[in-house]
């Protein structure tokens, strides 16, 4: 769950932790020699205690998370996942509370999401079966793209679905139909609301053919940026969750080449200007950019003049020099690794990227998110809106290197 530089699975190696041992070291040497004979034990074995504690709460989290996963596996019924997912809900509720970690929150949520897609499937084809439709042979797959693709969901935020059957004869149109609308339904009972949206704009379920995905994907990249040019760049996002293995990698591998296509013609070279430039909420003289009239008067949209902008530009210059890799934090190791971000700008990136979804998070815990993510700067402690003005800083130095990288196509 680390988000350190380097971290591949020796997490006390890397330059971050052991920075922070070190520190830890440093002060408990610095306080222990201004001690008495017997105060220096008294002082580690409250340090152990405090540790023992910490430790005691991540098995508990770990008993808690896998309790919640074997009961979400044997569901029988749907009216049973709510209950379940509210459970989930307050146990990584509970963890980012004590916690406060993004990266943490993402796997919890993947995690618990991929089930709940999976069985939601499975239930909505024992639903056909109880109801005499039968069960065609037919191949079939899952994906998710978006946040679910990048593996960064949270408690609230949409993301978006892709359920592609392959039906050459165009037989299982109907059945297909009414799977699709069984499955959708089960997701809309859980609280996905977004559930029956076609993912124009983030968030949804696409349902249909293989064929018809490849019309729909293709036809997101030539219709610009205002069309759904961005829409295609996250096909990027692409990950299959569960089904048809073969059919997973064709899609896959049909949106890379699409990319590859978008990116040797002339169709990301606007693309890549807007993503530039798109607006984020720190003004001239350093201070927070905020409405300065209307509703959210003094506030700032904290997914549309932030978030976005990191992920999005991440992302494009992660399609930019070819990487696999569909998560921002894996993004930025990875553009890392290849030399085209310095030690400096990935490291404030990550932190930027920490700093966003931390204050996104915390308002979906307080309000839901139901009215938007509207941060005003006055509400933040001093630390919180140092961080998160060093964030949207590092995001425009962010902006500037994919423009340059880009500068050639025009």
């Amino acid at each position: 769950m680390a988000i350190f530089l380097g971290a591949k699975g020796d997490i006390l190696g890397t330059r971050s932790v052991s920075d922070l041992m070190d520190g830890v070291q440093g002060k408990l040497d610095e306080q222990m020699a201004y001690l008495l004979p017997g105060e220096d034990e008294e002082l580690l074995l409250d340090f152990k205690v405090r540790l023992d504690a910490e430790l005691a709460f991540e098995e508990e989290v770990s008993a808690r998370f896998a309790d919640c996963m074997a009961k979400l596996q044997g569901v029988e019924y749907a009216d049973q996942l709510p209950d379940l997912l509210e459970q989930f809900n307050r146990l990584a509720t509970d963890h980012f509370a004590r916690r406060g970690s993004v990266v943490a929150l993402h796997e919890l949520c993947t995690a618990c999401y991929d089930v709940v897609m999976r069985k939601a499937l499975e239930l909505a084809v024992a639903g056909m079966e109880l109801d005499s439709k039968g069960r065609p042979a037919f191949t079939c797959c899952f994906l998710a793209g978006g946040s679910a693709g990048r593996k960064e969901q949270t408690l609230r935020d949409g993301a978006e679905y892709f359920l592609v059957h392959e039906d050459p004869g165009g037989s299982l149109s109907s059945y297909f139909e009414e799977f699709a609308y069984r499955f959708i339904a089960i997701l809309k009972l859980c609280g996905f609301a977004n559930a029956g949206k076609r993912p124009l704009a983030g968030a949804g379920v696409w349902h249909g053919t293989g064929d018809g995905w490849r019309n729909w994907a293709r036809s997101r990249l030539h219709q610009g940026w205002e069309g759904g040019g961005a829409v295609a760049a996250g096909l990027a996002d692409l990950r299959g969750i569960c089904g048809d293995e073969a059919l997973i990698a064709d899609l896959k591998g049909f949106a890379r080449d699409i990319l590859s296509e978008g990116h040797q013609g002339d169709t990301f070279a606007p693309l890549i200007r807007k993503l530039s430039a798109m607006p984020v909420a720190l003004g001239m003289f350093g201070g927070f950019r905020v409405a300065r009239s209307g509703e959210h008067r003094g506030a700032f949209d904290l997914e549309e003049f932030a978030l976005l902008p990191l992920v999005m530009n991440v992302r494009i210059l992660s399609i930019r020099h070819g990487l696999a890799e569909t998560g921002t934090v894996g993004r930025i190791k990875g553009l890392l690794d290849g030399g085209h971000l310095g030690v400096e700008l990935a490291e404030r990136l990550l932190k930027a990227y920490h700093a966003i979804v931390r204050q996104k998070i915390v308002m979906e815990i307080g309000t839901g998110g139901a009215t938007g993510f509207f941060l005003n700067p006055e509400e933040l402690s001093a630390e919180e809106a140092h961080h998160l003005k060093n964030g949207l800083e590092t995001v425009v130095s962010l902006q500037r290197i994919v423009y340059q990288s880009f500068a050639e196509q025009g």
